[in-house]
């Protein structure tokens, strides 16, 4: 060790000198995968040399050991490199996929679509991209047109390019035939069993469609199909007529909570629907009415029948309809408070035959048809939903009202 009087080696001060030129250039280094600039590499071969006393083998195997130390390096780094580039690739191509499948699979409301996790294969999610429409009948004893309706309609869907399928709710109690609340029952029952339906359809059990021009998967937007009816000189009955054959996506019929189920008896809940449409921005703009098929693609016939059930209601019923109708005219809120987040049935007896679901249904507390409910059915005021109050609610109400 050197005394801080003694003088410093010629040698070992040039040593010290170009170790602190190293170390500057050092600072200046750039990240390009190079630990130090060639200058520094020169430096250190130079310092190297003098600390083993320029021993030629040396510097060569110092020089050898760097050389092999970058090449590991730069192997590294273009693997590094390859590999992600691949896997970029990768990623982008199954981006891609998805956006495709997602565009095939587009279903406005998944809960009715069975999700991407339980397909087994590319196949199954593929078959199932194929258009698939549930026919909801509202029906109460009409066998014979339910015959007729299944018979055609086989008919009609063996040459069509999407599958179907058809749910009878059949009205299996005492009180008067409710069109809507049956056809939320079978909506409600294709939500609750995740039935694949790109469009669900109310369909009169005795309409049918006169010709193979009718499109039963046009349902981007709510669409009346029968549009040119025979019964009324191929017209519909008014502007604003919203019944017969409804379709719309499972998305807008989740948007208008469905059907109201207050309606007792034939006739109020097409113009409820109309109003529904309405108050959601869903009416076609041009003619301010439901959307209609263009000319010739929307012929029906109907199956007459002398006893077809008229209007089973009594006078302070009717008032009360026509004071709501006259609300939602107004543009009401009552609507989301009746509908599908409130439908309420038991099902009694279940049929599958094929592509057809036979569904017998009862209001909740009315005993089904085989048992006499004329009792509760008065009990209720003549009435299976009033306003947003429950059945319990409406009971109870009756029996206060009968006490003196």
């Amino acid at each position: 060790m050197v005394s801080p009087n003694e003088p410093e080696h010629e040698g070992l001060r040039l040593s010290r000198k170009r170790q602190k030129r190293v170390s500057e250039d050092d600072i200046h280094w750039k990240g390009s995968g190079r630990r130090h600039s060639r200058n520094s590499e020169t430096e250190l071969l130079e310092l190297n040399n003098e600390q083993t006393n320029s021993d030629p083998e040396e510097i060569q195997h110092i020089q050898y050991d760097q050389s092999a130390r970058r090449g590991i390096f730069q192997a590294i780094y273009s693997y590094l490199q390859t590999a992600l580039n691949g896997f970029q690739k990768k990623l982008l191509s199954l981006l891609v996929l998805l956006l495709i499948l997602r565009y095939l699979l587009y279903v406005p409301s998944l809960m009715y679509v069975p999700s991407l996790e339980r397909s087994k294969s590319l196949e199954s999610i593929l078959i199932k991209a194929r258009p698939s429409v549930s026919l909801v009948i509202p029906f109460k004893n009409r066998d014979v047109h339910l015959e007729r309706f299944k018979l055609h309609m086989a008919k009609f869907f063996s040459n069509a390019s999407c599958d179907y399928r058809i749910f009878v709710i059949d009205q299996d109690d005492d009180t008067p035939f409710n069109r809507g609340w049956l056809t939320n029952v079978g909506i409600d029952f294709i939500r609750r069993n995740k039935i694949y339906s790109t469009c669900i359809v109310q369909h009169d059990v005795d309409r049918f469609p006169k010709n193979t021009d009718v499109n039963y998967t046009d349902c981007a937007s709510p669409i009346q199909l029968n549009s040119e009816n025979d019964q009324w000189n191929g017209g519909v009955l008014y502007n604003s007529y919203t019944g017969g054959v409804i379709s719309m996506s499972p998305y807008h019929w989740d948007k208008i909570n469905g059907m109201p189920n207050m309606y007792d008896g034939y006739g109020g809940e097409d113009d409820d629907l109309f109003f529904r449409l309405r108050i959601n921005g869903l009416l076609d703009k041009t003619n301010h009415s439901i959307r209609r098929p263009e000319k010739g693609k929307g012929q029906y016939s109907e199956w007459h029948d002398k006893f077809h059930n008229g209007r089973e209601r009594t006078r302070e019923y009717t008032k009360r309809m026509e004071k709501r109708l006259a609300e939602m005219g107004t543009g009401s809120d009552i609507w989301k408070h009746d509908g599908l987040n409130t439908v309420k049935y038991r099902i009694n007896n279940k049929y599958a035959d094929g592509v057809v679901t036979h569904l017998m249904v009862s209001h909740l507390l009315v005993a089904p048809s085989s048992i006499s409910s004329k009792v509760v059915y008065t009990a209720l005021g003549g009435s299976a939903y009033v306003s947003s109050r429950s059945y319990v609610e409406d009971l109870v109400m009756s029996v206060i009202n009968t006490v003196p």
